[in-house]
């Protein structure tokens, strides 16, 4: 089963930084999951918050500030202080990175506030992230028109729906047969909130032929329990390390 570095090893540095993505390299990952936006002057950066208040000194959406702005916030220390000074990453750097590493990623295009033309942006770095790491990039998105727009640009480009906690929705093969989809990403919810993922939805994803990776666990049971009802992958923020075996 494939282990996922959730915003790299966020559990153990500041999600979407360079630190984090060194310290998922250390704890043993193969794979990392990251986030990607725009600025409001077209450049992309490494983010999974719309709003830039939660993770770094700065406030205010990313889509209305300029990328010269956004790469003067400390993205670390809202962390430990010893992470002060860490910067939201450019796609350029994270690639650098994968480059260096030589790990493999997941890229979740986040569904923009800015709009199509912020869409567009963020589907063209894809497909040039795709283009340069063949078979090391998987890419993700809630907008699920993103995904098949992408597939249009780049017909080899590996996609995956994500989907919010709890069941399959209805209509979710149509969706994914469409846009040529290769996994099926699902949040696994719990008993409490009525929405719990189950096995049955794990079965019916692979005996379709896809897939099936589940976000974000936090024990080592958890993902064996997955792993044993044939998940392909799981997403972790580092709590149990990069393998639950």
């Amino acid at each position: 089963m494939r282990y996922y570095a959730h915003r790299g090893n966020s559990a153990h540095a500041p999600e979407n930084t360079i630190a984090a993505f060194e310290s998922a390299q250390r704890a043993g990952f193969e794979w990392l999951e990251t986030d990607i936006d725009v600025t409001s002057d077209g450049q992309i950066r490494v983010l999974h918050d719309s709003h830039l208040d939660r993770t770094t000194n700065g406030s205010g959406l990313i889509t209305e500030m300029a990328a010269a702005e956004v790469d003067r916030l400390d993205a670390g220390s809202w962390f430990g202080p010893e992470f002060a000074g860490q910067r939201i990453p450019t796609l350029e750097e994270f690639l650098d990175f994968i480059e260096q590493s030589g790990l493999s990623v997941n890229i979740e295009i986040k569904p923009t506030p800015g709009g199509a033309n912020a869409a567009r942006i963020l589907m063209k770095a894809a497909v040039a992230a795709f283009e340069r790491f063949p078979g090391r990039i998987l890419i993700s998105s809630f907008n699920h028109v993103i995904l098949s727009e992408l597939r249009h640009l780049s017909a080899g480009i590996p996609v995956a729906p994500l989907y919010p906690e709890g069941a399959l929705p209805e209509g979710w093969l149509a969706v994914a047969q469409l846009m040529g989809a290769t996994a099926i990403h699902l949040g696994d919810g719990t008993p409490e909130s009525g929405r719990a993922l189950t096995k049955k939805d794990i079965a019916e994803v692979r005996e379709l032929g896809f897939d099936a990776s589940v976000y974000t666990i936090t024990t080592p049971e958890r993902a064996l329990e997955l792993e044993s009802w044939g998940a392909t992958g799981v997403f972790t923020n580092g709590e149990f390390g990069s393998n639950a075996h």
